[in-house]
């Protein structure tokens, strides 16, 4: 809404164009978005890239990139072969995606350094994740091309900015042990962040409400049958309840 352009994208977009031109005037400016799934990251992050686009000195500074780390995730194949070490929802059918673990993270490291380095006549090909498919695309839609230099990386990843001092090697062989071990692979990530945001987390049965609420837009707006509540609550427990303290 209208409201919501005055009270919070406009601002938001100038104290990131400040906090820019006075840490990384010259150089990528990385911001982090934590919040539960169905927060509205996405939607913020795209919202706010549209609104650097008329605050950013696009020939001097270049131009706002909003990114999920969904778009990241390994392809269904190689997810696959992670079942037997824990990740499985335990219902046929759920995506075993989400957890540190089941993303390429080489490539996003790669595309980091790319955007750090860009140019007016760069081509960057990012991950672009087909949820639908729940795999990586094949074809056109193979990658999400970004062309020219970048000068504000948005990025959002519902566990951004997470650490633990878990001993990986004191928790017994499975899903617990391997996600703090994973996490552990994502700290050069979140190191290179500037700044993180994060959303206030809910009680998980509002969470869940909130991805079933994201599930019908999705349905409304594909006129496709999203993931039922029997599915969204399995996904849910694997990705919240069975890793997270």
């Amino acid at each position: 809404s209208d409201l919501d352009l005055w009270r919070l994208y406009i601002p938001f977009g100038q104290w990131i164009v400040r906090e820019k031109r006075n840490c990384r005037p010259s150089e990528l400016f990385m911001i982090g978005f934590n919040g539960s799934p169905g927060a509205g990251k996405t939607v913020l992050t795209n919202a706010l890239a549209v609104v650097l686009k008329h605050l950013l000195d696009g020939e001097v500074e270049g131009q706002a990139i909003a990114r999920s780390g969904d778009d990241w995730y390994l392809g269904k194949s190689e997810r696959e072969l992670l079942r037997r070490h824990g990740y499985d929802p335990g219902l046929p059918g759920v995506s075993n995606r989400a957890l540190p673990g089941t993303h390429d993270l080489e490539w996003l490291k790669g595309n980091l350094l790319e955007m750090e380095r860009s140019t007016h006549r760069s081509a960057i090909r990012m991950g672009n994740f087909d949820k639908k498919a729940d795999d990586q695309p094949t074809g056109a839609d193979q990658y999400f091309e970004v062309r020219g230099k970048v000068g504000v990386f948005l990025f959002d990843l519902w566990f951004a900015g997470a650490e633990t001092d878990v001993d990986p090697m004191r928790l017994p062989d499975g899903l617990q042990r391997r996600v703090a071990e994973n996490l552990r692979t994502w700290q050069v990530v979140f190191d290179r962040m500037d700044a993180l945001w994060g959303f206030n987390w809910p009680s998980f049965e509002q969470m869940l409400r909130e991805r079933e609420l994201q599930e019908r837009l999705v349905e409304q707006r594909r006129g496709a049958r999203g993931m039922s509540h029997e599915y969204i609550r399995a996904f849910m427990t694997y990705m919240i309840e069975r890793t997270w303290d």
